[in-house]
């Protein structure tokens, strides 16, 4: 069959090396399969391959089976031996995030001899099977749906069996003689669920210069989220074809002032912070405010919501006391009065609350900030002290 894959990785890695984004293929058993790491996991990019691979070589379509399969993998990836920064404050960070483990979504696919498309997939990476009188989606057949995906493999949590059958949907599809099979990782699978036309430009794409154009024009349009673009196409079941389309060895993207925090894999010679070291920890940090004003930023539309709501109610109960009480009924008066007075309170309460919780924010994003910090510090301090000592020593020898 004729098979085309295409990927492209965001802009924010700078480098086709820091894809996320993983995929396998056998044309001899007919087996696909993708899946999209998620960046603020540890090293997700080598668990998404990692499944993918083994996955094609063990092709399984029951949950309770791929289960197992998983968890092989996940058991591997726990043995695997990673090479930390030296530097404290960086390896603070990978360490913890090892703790957590690495996370994927994952689809895999297999074309049957009685001409069937065998689907199971977690996670919010998509199939299409694009037909002449229409598209075929699976599992998500619109934006609500592929924004409702919140299971995940998470490696840890295969470990501790808290994956379970019901993270995973499957589908058998009968093909048709003309069908074109398109995978597809979750910001592309967006782009076909709004523009289902998109399609036939994915399918005139047949170099990497063509796939750059139409990233980088659908990113500016804002149709296309900023993410690792990753798509297998599947046309012509008698063909055996294969076009690879990624980035040449000599591209990148230019570097910006922010970029994606990705964990260090590289043993450094010296304790000194490196750019590098310097970038991913600014990255860090800026991740955290990013949080923290989204909190912030959601307590001040609760507010907003509640006071309106209250104002509301406020307003629908004078209607209502002025259209059903006697106008000189003092009685009525004070009980208004009253209800008002309990709202206001209540209102007060609940602004008292959110800006408790906005100091608290504040005082939590200080607190790492300076932690962070006063690590660093600390480091380049005791990296100083080592090098007066060992000059001091060679001196003497002198």
């Amino acid at each position: 069959m004729t098979l085309k894959i295409l990927q492209l990785h965001k802009r924010a890695s700078y480098k086709y090396d820091y894809i996320q984004d993983k995929n396998a293929y056998s044309q001899e058993t007919s087996c696909y399969a993708i899946a999209d790491g998620a960046t603020q996991s540890f090293n997700p990019e080598l668990w998404a391959d990692l499944i993918t691979k083994r996955f094609i070589v063990n092709p399984a379509f029951e949950p309770d089976a791929l289960i197992e399969v998983f968890k092989s993998c996940a058991e591997e990836f726990s043995n695997l031996k990673y090479e930390f920064s030296p530097n404290p404050a960086i390896a603070s960070l990978e360490r913890q995030k090892l703790k957590v483990g690495a996370t994927s979504t994952f689809i895999g696919v297999k074309i049957k001899s009685d001409n069937t498309l065998s689907i199971i997939s977690c996670g919010d990476s998509n199939t299409f099977i694009l037909r002449s009188d229409g598209i075929i989606s699976f599992p998500s057949t619109s934006l609500d749906e592929l924004d409702e995906k919140k299971l995940f493999l998470n490696t840890v949590k295969l470990s501790e069996n808290e994956i379970k059958k019901d993270f995973f949907v499957q589908q058998i599809i009968p093909l048709q003689q003309e069908d074109t099979i398109i995978l597809a990782t979750d910001a592309l699978s967006r782009l076909i669920l709004r523009n289902p036309n998109i399609c036939k430009t994915l399918l005139q794409i047949n170099d990497f210069e063509s796939l750059h154009t139409f990233c980088l024009e659908q990113w500016e349009q804002k149709q296309l989220e900023e993410d690792d673009i990753t798509a297998i196409i599947i046309q012509n079941i008698h063909s055996e074809d294969v076009q690879e389309i990624f980035p040449p060895v000599n591209f990148s993207f230019p570097k910006e002032k922010e970029f994606e925090f990705i964990p260090s894999q590289t043993h450094y010679s010296n304790n000194d912070l490196t750019n590098n070291e310097m970038q991913q920890l600014f990255q860090e940090i800026t991740r955290l405010r990013q949080e923290l004003f989204e909190i912030r930023k959601e307590s001040k539309l609760q507010k907003t919501l509640l006071i309106i709501c209250i104002g509301l109610i406020t307003m629908l109960n004078l209607f209502f006391l002025y259209n059903n009480s006697p106008k000189n009924d003092e009685e009525s008066i004070i009980n208004l009065k009253s209800q008002v007075q309990k709202y206001n309170e209540k209102v007060q309460e609940k602004d008292a609350e959110i800006n408790n919780l906005e100091r608290k924010i504040k005082n939590y994003e200080k607190n790492s900030t300076d932690k962070i910090q006063q690590d660093t510090k600390a480091d380049t301090a005791k990296s100083k002290v080592e090098k007066e000592s060992v000059s001091s020593k060679n001196k003497a020898k002198n």
